[in-house]
């Protein structure tokens, strides 16, 4: 009823920061922990030659000096260059910062720090494709970089790539183990592959490093709730809740567990502490999905179409507000409504078996037996706990 747990993209000064030439990433700033400006550079990095990555030798450090132009003015600009991305970047003109990036890849290729950050801003752009493609070239170049394996690993996820992105987080936490947001978004990655009870490893490790991570505690408690341990999750939830009242994540997973188990009002009202804070669009259509599903539950159905078509209007991809509003339209006597919503439910999600229940029922109330009887059978075998098929399919 929910999909995916929110991945740690924040962008930091410490950890996992792409690496210059001259020396390891600096060490941890809590004061810095979403932008991404450029690190001083305490001394020239070696001569490069810009175009193969040789050495410079003198003869064509003179040639330079006598054109004007000198390594050492280069990677004094190309530093620039880099400072001036980040404020064009918090300023929010994304154009003007990859621009610049891309003078300072003209000057220098051999960088991977200069491809890492242009793909963080394809990123921020949405330009995923280009992100990877700097990403791979990062990789080329400092193969013990694990910056560059992290970012790429984010990009992948991005692109529901999660097995070669679980290689890619993998590399870098084998290369900086001491980073916590790469074991947590590891953890993310195994968890969309099944391996539920490895991710819950990960992000034990990712709060052992940073104790007040708030969000690896909301979903390390949403993984445990999954393995049955309830406790231990619920008290999960709470930590993060603690640490960082304004996260809405916790009263996400808290309310769709509650909702789970029949407690209807207690699992509104954390929904509804979902829509009170400052959560992403994906949070809030989840938190208006699973309204919808609870006042569906309370046969509410001017509700649950409300909360339903809400959601959908954030996820046009959430196959269960299709669900619980075809199953209020039914009630409403909007049946070409409901079965289109049913037909939508079914294409986004073929394996989710109240999609195929609630088809089921709609072929049933036109008399259709036999696809209603499909239909139907498809739900149990999915889930054969669900009660209602089985009194269904016995109408039919």
């Amino acid at each position: 009823v929910y999909k995916r747990q929110p991945l740690d993209t924040t962008e930091s000064v410490h950890g996992l920061s792409p690496k210059r030439h001259h020396s390891e990433p600096t060490g941890r700033d809590p004061r810095d922990s979403t932008s991404m400006r450029a690190h001083g550079i305490t001394e020239p990095p070696p001569c490069r030659d810009t175009v193969h990555g040789r050495g410079v030798g003198r003869a064509s450090a003179l040639a330079e000096r006598r054109e004007g132009c000198t390594v050492s003015d280069s990677s004094e600009q190309i530093e620039r260059l880099l400072e001036s991305s980040d404020a064009r970047l918090e300023a929010g003109d994304v154009d003007s910062a990859l621009a610049d990036l891309s003078r300072a890849i003209e000057l220098d290729g051999s960088r991977a720090d200069s491809y890492v950050r242009r793909a963080r801003v394809a990123r921020h752009a949405g330009q995923l494709m280009r992100a990877l493609s700097d990403l791979d070239r990062a990789v080329e170049l400092d193969a013990q970089g694990a910056a560059a394996f992290y970012q790429r690993a984010n990009v992948r996820s991005e692109l529901q790539d999660f097995r070669r992105a679980l290689e890619d987080y993998t590399r870098a936490v084998q290369l900086d183990p001491e980073v916590a947001k790469a074991w947590h978004n590891r953890a993310v990655a195994l968890a969309e592959l099944g391996q539920v009870e490895q991710a819950v490893a990960d992000l034990e490790r990712a709060v052992e490093l940073e104790p007040e991570r708030a969000l690896s505690f909301a979903v390390l408690g949403t993984y445990r709730l999954r393995l049955g341990q309830v406790d231990a999750g619920l008290a999960d939830l709470v930590r993060a809740s603690e640490l960082e009242p304004s996260l809405a994540y916790p009263h996400l997973s808290r309310g769709t567990h509650l909702l789970e188990h029949g407690q209807v009002d207690e699992g509104v009202a954390e929904l509804r502490a979902v829509l009170e804070r400052p959560a992403t669009a994906a949070q809030q259509a989840q938190a208006h999905a699973n309204l919808a599903w609870a006042y569906a539950l309370e046969s509410d159905d001017e509700r649950t179409v409300e909360h339903a078509s809400q959601a959908l209007e954030l996820e046009p991809d959430n196959a269960y507000a299709h669900v619980w509003r075809a199953l209020a339209r039914r009630r409403q006597g909007d049946h070409p409504g409901a079965m289109r919503d049913a037909w939508c439910a079914l294409e986004l999600a073929p394996e989710a078996a109240q999609a195929h229940f609630v088809r089921g029922v709609l072929q049933l109330d036109r008399d259709e037996l036999e696809l209603a009887i499909r239909d139907l059978g498809r739900a149990l075998e999915l889930d054969p706990s669900l009660v209602e098929a089985h009194l269904e399919r016995a109408r039919a």
